[in-house]
């Protein structure tokens, strides 16, 4: 289940954290991978340790948990503080899967990925990401601002960049409900609750379908 969220970053934030990344420092991104895909691993990560960039990551970070249709989507129990990498001429991340166990001395299960785009997509040349789904391969590339939540046991990478920059913000999250189908069945059922109850908030349509997202949800 791929989910795109259009504008999840407004046009200020996304010039706030383009700014944080023009006057920040920014590290070889292989110091953050697994062992296994270190070596797929080619690119930058901003530093820790800068006031703009910790400014800025708290501010995305707080977008996340404020979105609506993220909340439907992903149902987050956690998430972690965003990274922002950047790609530059030469620079890919190969097939990998991401890490399933993430979050230091407090770990927790990951469930899904997001990844942020910031930088208009005329101004780069590759920089696709693509994610290997059971229909097959479907490659991103958004608008500034924009961002797509895939489920994080897919095999995806990033094309190798061969003009421009890429600029993202990327995160992880563990949600409420572990089992991928019956968080598309709940996201499903949100949305027809909330069709039904523009047609008729009293309607026993409604109160059934809530009935039913409520009680999935319990379980």
């Amino acid at each position: 289940m791929l989910r795109v969220i259009r504008q999840l970053l407004t046009n200020d934030d996304v010039a706030a954290v383009k700014d944080a990344a023009a006057n920040g420092t920014f590290a070889d991104g292989m110091k953050s991978a697994g062992f296994l895909v270190a070596d797929r691993k080619n690119n930058e990560e901003l530093a820790l340790g800068q006031t703009q960039r910790d400014e800025v990551v708290r501010m995305v970070l707080q977008r996340l948990w404020q979105n609506k249709q993220l909340q439907i989507v992903v149902r987050p129990r956690r998430i972690l503080p965003p990274i922002v990498s950047r790609y530059q001429p030469g620079m890919r991340y190969g097939d990998h899967m991401d890490n399933v166990i993430m979050g230091g001395a407090q770990p927790f299960r990951v469930d899904c990925s997001i990844t942020i785009f910031l930088n208009e997509p005329a101004s780069y040349e590759g920089g696709e990401l693509v994610i290997n789904t059971s229909p097959g391969e479907q490659r991103i590339k958004l608008d500034p601002g924009d961002a797509v939540i895939y489920p994080t046991q897919y095999v995806h990478r990033v094309e190798e960049v061969t003009q421009g920059e890429r600029l993202a913000c990327v995160t992880w999250m563990e949600s409420l409900v572990r089992d991928l189908g019956q968080r598309e069945i709940l996201y499903d059922l949100a949305i027809a609750a909330e069709h039904v109850h523009k047609m008729g908030p009293d309607s026993d349509a409604f109160m059934t379908l809530e009935k039913a997202r409520f009680n999935l949800l319990r379980m």
